[in-house]
C-alpha cells in the first residue's frame, strides 16, 4: 500500500505537489523581446550552492520593487504575467527561478529552495527602493515564508502577498491525493510519507513585522480555499484574508481579472503611502 501512495505522490503534477517534489522545466513562455520595457537578466550564487537566474523588469523612475516567487511548476518565463503588469503601474518587478528551474542550476529540494529565498531577501534588503513588496504564488508562498523567516529581514520589506497557498505540506498532500479516485482511500496514509518540517504555518507565525495579504480563489480546484484560510489563521494581526470569486488556481491577479488587479494595486499603493508617512514621522521625531 505504501508504495502505491508513493507512486501517486511522485506522479502528481502542479503547484500543490509535495513529498520533496517539484516540477521545473526550461521551456520559454515569454521572451524579453515580448515586453516594451527594459528587461535585464542576472545570475547570483545562492546559499544553496547553486546559481540562480533572476530577471529584472524595469520602469522609469520606479516607486517601488515587487519580488515574485512563483509556484512549483515551470519557470519564471511562464509565470511572469501574474506580476509584470505592475511595471506599467510604476514598480520594478524582480522574478526569481529557484534551484533547478529554468536557467538556474542544481536540484530543487525544500531545503535548497528555502536557502534560495533567503539569499534573495538578503540581496534585495539593501536595494535602494522606498517600498518593497513580495508576491508569492501557490508553492511560492511556502518558499517565501521559509526564506523570509530564515533571513530575519522581514522588517526590510513592507508587504507580503500570498496567493493560492497552504499552511501544511501534509494537509495539502492529503487533499491532492483525496481528489484522485484511485487513491482517495489511501489519503489518510499521507502523514507517514510527507514531512511537515518548516511548514508554512510555523513560518508565518514567526513573522510579525511585515504586513500581509492572504488571497485565495473560492473556485480553486487544486489547492482548496480552506488551505488558504488555515494559513491565514496562523498569521498575525497585521494580516488580511481576501476571497475572490470566479478565478482558477494561481490566476487571481492575471489580466483575466482586472478588478482583482485593481484591488491589489490600490492596496499596494495605500501600504506604500502609510509606510512612507510612518517613516517620515519617525524621522521628524528623531530630528
Amino acid at each position: 500500500m505504501k508504495w502505491l501512495i508513493l507512486v501517486i505522490c511522485v506522479c502528481l503534477q502542479g503547484c500543490s505537489t509535495n513529498y520533496f517534489l517539484y516540477s521545473p522545466n526550461d521551456d520559454i513562455g515569454f521572451n524579453k523581446s515580448d515586453f516594451h520595457h527594459p528587461v535585464k537578466d542576472s545570475f547570483i550564487r545562492s546559499r544553496s550552492g547553486n546559481t540562480l537566474h533572476l530577471q529584472h523588469h524595469l520602469t522609469d523612475d520606479p516607486i517601488g520593487l515587487v519580488i515574485h516567487f512563483h509556484g512549483n511548476r515551470g519557470n519564471l518565463t511562464q509565470t511572469v504575467e501574474k506580476v509584470v503588469w505592475l511595471v506599467d503601474e510604476g514598480y520594478d518587478v524582480l522574478l526569481v527561478d529557484y534551484s533547478g528551474y529554468g536557467l538556474s542550476t542544481g536540484i530543487p529540494t525544500r531545503q535548497h529552495l528555502a536557502l534560495d529565498a533567503q539569499t534573495i531577501f538578503e540581496i534585495t534588503a539593501d536595494l535602494n527602493y522606498s517600498h518593497k513588496v513580495i508576491i508569492a504564488t501557490s508553492m511560492g508562498g511556502a518558499i517565501a515564508l521559509d526564506g523570509l523567516e530564515k533571513s530575519q529581514l522581514e522588517s526590510q520589506f513592507d508587504l507580503l502577498v500570498i496567493d493560492s497557498s497552504f499552511e501544511s505540506y501534509q494537509n495539502l498532500a492529503h487533499d491532492v491525493v483525496a481528489n484522485i479516485p484511485v487513491a482517495k482511500w489511501f489519503s489518510n496514509k499521507i502523514p507517514s510519507l510527507v514531512s511537515d518540517e518548516r511548514a508554512p504555518k510555523e513560518n508565518i507565525t514567526a513573522l510579525t513585522d511585515v504586513d500581509m495579504v492572504i488571497a485565495h480563489c473560492q473556485d480553486d480546484n487544486l489547492i482548496p480555499i480552506s488551505r488558504g484560510q488555515a494559513l491565514y489563521s496562523f498569521a498575525g494581526e497585521n494580516s488580511q484574508f481576501w476571497q475572490f470569486e470566479g478565478c482558477r488556481h494561481a490566476r487571481t491577479f492575471t489580466n483575466e481579472f482586472p478588478d482583482n488587479q485593481q484591488r491589489l494595486l490600490s492596496y499596494i499603493n495605500e501600504n506604500r503611502t502609510n509606510k512612507l508617512t510612518a517613516r517620515n514621522s519617525q524621522s521628524v521625531l528623531l530630528d
